[in-house]
């Protein structure tokens, strides 16, 4: 019993080691490379969570694809980006009429001082 509350209390540290906050680098985001997989892999993870969270784009300059960030979610989230987001150069490379969709999400919150390069 106490070998199984050992691994349950350091599982469960393992999963809130984090505090709440999703940098996309640790989601396999490079500078100058598309960011975009790594991007839709953290939102997933804070819109399942039922706490607040946020996303964090550090500073550097990422390219990114066309996606569609969409809730509900399970609380409220915050995406923070602090680095510059590229649009591809090549509009052959947009398959919708948007760039960067939000959508159905209560309670989100956009910030920092990044910017979107459209």
């Amino acid at each position: 019993m106490a070998q199984y509350l050992l691994i349950l209390i350091a599982s469960n540290a393992k999963a809130q080691s984090n505090n709440g906050v999703f940098v996309v680098m640790k989601f396999g985001a490079k500078a100058n490379a598309d960011i975009s997989l790594a991007l839709m892999s953290a939102w997933k993870e804070v819109c399942a969570l039922g706490t607040p969270s946020k996303v964090v784009i550090l500073e550097w300059v990422y390219m990114l694809s066309p996606v569609t960030l969409e809730g509900p979610c399970k609380a409220p989230v915050k995406v923070q980006v602090r680095g510059k987001l590229k649009a591809p150069a090549d509009p052959n490379k947009f398959n919708k009429a948007s760039w960067v969709t939000f959508q159905r999400i209560d309670q989100f919150i956009l910030s920092g001082a990044g910017s979107f390069d459209g």
